[in-house]
Order: structure tokens, then sequence, then C-alpha cells
């Protein structure tokens, strides 16, 4: 999700994009910035559960916890992801920043 934008993946290689970028995600442990996610992954598991990792500029959340970014994981995840399902949706289709 991005902003409102909700795409639902069903086919298993995107599914598998959204997971490996989900990968490049980088934190320490340390006060975060906090502030809203500019881009979540949902991930519904078999048993029901699911685990939302999302991120802004600096900062990654993952089900309702913050972590402090580093190395420009945060930023990477973010243009992943819309690259991957977002690109041509994107507001002034500009890439996250």
């Amino acid at each position: 999700m991005q902003g409102n934008k909700t795409i639902n993946l069903t086919d298993d290689e995107d599914i598998e994009k959204a997971v490996n970028g989900v990968k490049i995600l980088s934190f320490r442990y340390g006060e975060a910035s906090g502030g809203p996610a500019d881009t979540t992954c949902t991930f519904y598991q078999r048993d029901g559960s699911k685990i939302e990792i999302g991120a802004n500029n600096d900062t990654i959340f993952k089900n309702d916890r913050q972590y402090v970014g580093v190395n420009d994981s945060c930023q990477l995840f973010g243009n992943l992801i819309q690259g991957f399902f977002l690109l041509g949706n994107t507001a002034n289709g500009k890439l996250y920043n």
C-alpha cells in the first residue's frame, strides 16, 4: 500500500518480489523518527495471521513497532516496491524520495 493505493498480489512471482523487497530493510535499535509509513506490505499467512512491514524515509514499521532504518534501506525498499507494482500509478510519476 502507498497512501491510499492498495494492490493485492496473488501471482507467486509478484509475492516473491514483495518478499525480496522487504528483505533489503536493515535496522538498528534506537529511537525511530516515526511518522506514517509511505509504503506498506501486508502479508497474510496460511494460519490467518498477518505481518505488516512498511517504511518511510528513515523508519521501518513492523506490526506496530518502529525501528531506525540504516544504509538508505528504507528508501530502497520504497523504490523497489513502487517500481515493481506502482510505477505509472504514483503521484506525478515520482518514485519514493
